[in-house]
């Protein structure tokens, strides 16, 4: 499956399908190959293209992203209902 990654998120054998922006701006004479020089990796690591296009079916795929989990929120206790008057009684004496 293609998908676009950060240029310093490519890795060691990712097949790299095409770059973002012109292709004057990316640092290779073909736009598809897998990486397989540490001198290629850099070169794609620190250049100036806005995004990577990766086939990761025909290389490595890119590493699953850590997601933070939000800390739990706190229960919620239910407020308790106040007492209802209820007919044919009287309704307590007032308190002052």
């Amino acid at each position: 499956m293609q998908r676009q990654i950060q240029p310093e998120d490519v890795r060691m054998g990712m097949y790299v399908c095409g770059f973002g922006g012109s292709w004057f701006g990316h640092p290779f004479f073909r736009a598809k190959f897998v990486l397989k020089t540490q001198h290629d990796l850099e070169r794609v690591q620190y250049s100036s293209v806005p995004y990577v296009v990766i086939d990761d079916e025909l290389g490595v795929a890119p590493e699953p992203a850590t997601v933070e989990t939000p800390p739990p929120t706190p229960a919620v206790t239910p407020a308790v209902p106040a007492p209802q008057h209820q007919p044919g009684r009287s309704a307590p004496p007032l308190v002052r």
